[in-house]
């Protein structure tokens, strides 16, 4: 299911419209009933067209494929994603309903995955959690309690544990700075001295010294600060091959890197979940 996930990622599927990294925009020349007609025609096929599937739910916003199931439901007489459930097989159908699905109810849906069943997927809450804005995190959070009637962050605090538990939690509120065009260079200098400073406590990292800059920063804040050396300056070589690296903070710095990550539009960050 790895290409499944890939391909959901390549088409920005939360938040695309306004994601710095979006790859899919709304098409222009849009139109949900001529869209709606092609897919009607690719169901009914025999063999089913899938590339024509493709080539139209992949190069359309999430907004327009909204109104292309509206329009499809009224062609047909039957919900379009109970069609392509009938009409499809995997892995293309997980990946076309995934699709059909708004934003904030794929995350939620994404997130449970996370947090049920035995072992948490560390690198789906990471992804989700520091990849969205605000009022992104705020409509997942409603979608979430809608499907699963229970509260999404008492969730997360339900799987997951320690630092990493308050992390998580604290960005799940949605409640990160907005996003600033003004560059503070003193304040970029004092949280690489910080970050510098928690690394090197004998005792060993000093994780709420991360959290409170991962979560009280905004992220061109924090690409400003990798821009400007933060991660060759934090770390010296022995602290890199210590202890203290490979233990202290694991998951915060993951956080860190995904922010800066995201900031400088590029998906994901290579970690598999623990």
């Amino acid at each position: 299911m790895a290409n499944i996930h890939e391909l959901l990622l390549d088409v920005c599927l939360a938040g695309e419209e306004i994601s710095s990294g979006a790859t899919v925009k709304p098409y222009p020349n849009f139109n949900a009933d001529d869209d709606a007609a092609i897919l009607v025609r690719a169901v009914e096929a025999k063999g089913v067209d899938e590339h024509a599937i493709i080539d139209i739910l992949t190069r359309r916003s999430n907004a327009q494929r909204q109104d292309i199931a509206f329009a499809f439901q009224r062609r047909a007489k039957k919900p379009m994603e109970e069609v392509m459930n009938c009409a499809l097989k995997e892995p293309l159908k997980s990946a076309i309903l995934g699709l059909m699905k708004p934003p904030a109810k794929y995350d939620a849906q994404e997130l449970k995955k996370a947090v049920k069943g035995l072992g948490t997927n560390e690198a789906t809450l990471i992804e989700i959690l520091c990849s969205r804005t605000n009022g992104e995190i705020h409509e997942m959070s409603r979608a979430y309690q809608e499907a699963y009637k229970k509260d999404m962050i008492t969730e997360i605090k339900g799987d997951t544990s320690g630092d990493f538990c308050k992390l998580l939690c604290i960005l799940a509120k949605g409640n990160r700075p907005d996003s600033s065009n003004v560059e503070d260079q003193a304040l970029i200098d004092a949280d690489a001295k910080a970050l510098f400073e928690a690394t090197k406590l004998k005792k060993g990292m000093d994780v709420a010294k991360w959290i409170s800059i991962l979560t009280e920063r905004h992220i061109p804040h924090l690409q400003r600060g990798n821009n400007s050396g933060w991660q060759s300056d934090l770390l010296t070589p022995q602290q890199r091959s210590s202890n203290m690296y490979t233990e202290g903070a694991g998951n915060s710095r993951n956080v860190f890197k995904r922010d800066r990550f995201r900031a400088n539009g590029i998906k994901g960050f290579g970690d598999k979940a623990g």
